[in-house]
């Protein structure tokens, strides 16, 4: 029996739709709900209609063509999961759109002061945070914006720091919107779903997962 090998590119539909959707989403080139409409049709549509395609170009009788509808769908699924998950890659796309929007020397040095500030006892806190970031606060302090480096003030939702004993492991928060944001730690974090790395010290995060 003869199969089509030149339509074997579109085993390659579904993983990078389930891939470059979320992560273009997360890069900001369009809204994140389309990104994961692309995702969800990338993993739930487009896989079958891939094996339809084999299983009518298939020259053969019809009984020989469900093994091959089968086997190009289990194929697509196990390139799919090869991959990182649709979470994952939004969150890859919002590491690479931070790094660039900001300039992450900045950060990183905005973020040093904050620290040695903290360990003087001259760092200038505000109070609460108004709205709906309010339960940031668990365990944290508020930044004043007048700390900040003056290319860097207003750009930011808010900025936090940790309440650590050791002032040297604080953790600085640069929340850019709503729930997303730049985290600088001194400490190794892993790539996950909520946190992705962009710079030595420096992660992108997304505060709804965690």
């Amino acid at each position: 029996m003869k199969i089509p090998y030149k339509f074997t590119p579109l085993f390659l539909l579904a993983p990078l739709g389930y891939y470059f959707g979320p992560y273009l989403g997360g890069a900001g080139c369009f809204s994140e709900g389309v990104g994961f409409l692309i995702s969800a049709i990338s993993m739930f549509v487009v896989p079958f209609m891939v094996a339809a395609i084999f299983f009518f170009l298939h020259k053969t009788k019809w009984y020989f063509r469900i093994p091959v509808f089968m086997t190009v769908i289990i194929l697509q699924f196990g390139l799919i999961f090869l991959g990182p998950a649709a979470a994952t890659s939004e969150t890859m796309g919002l590491a690479h759109r931070m790094k660039r929007d900001y300039s992450i020397a900045q950060i990183q040095e905005c973020a040093n002061q904050i620290r040695q500030k903290r360990r003087d006892g001259t760092l200038k806190l505000k109070d609460q945070i108004p709205g709906p970031t309010s339960y940031l606060l668990n365990n944290r302090a508020v930044v004043d914006e007048s700390e900040l480096l003056p290319s860097l003030q207003g750009r930011f939702e808010v900025v936090l720091v940790s309440g650590k004993t050791n002032p040297d492991k604080d953790e600085v928060i640069f929340l850019v919107h709503g729930m997303e944001g730049l985290l600088c730690d001194p400490k190794p974090i892993q790539n996950s779903y909520t946190v992705y790395f962009v710079a030595p010290g420096i992660y992108a995060f997304r505060w709804e997962r965690q």
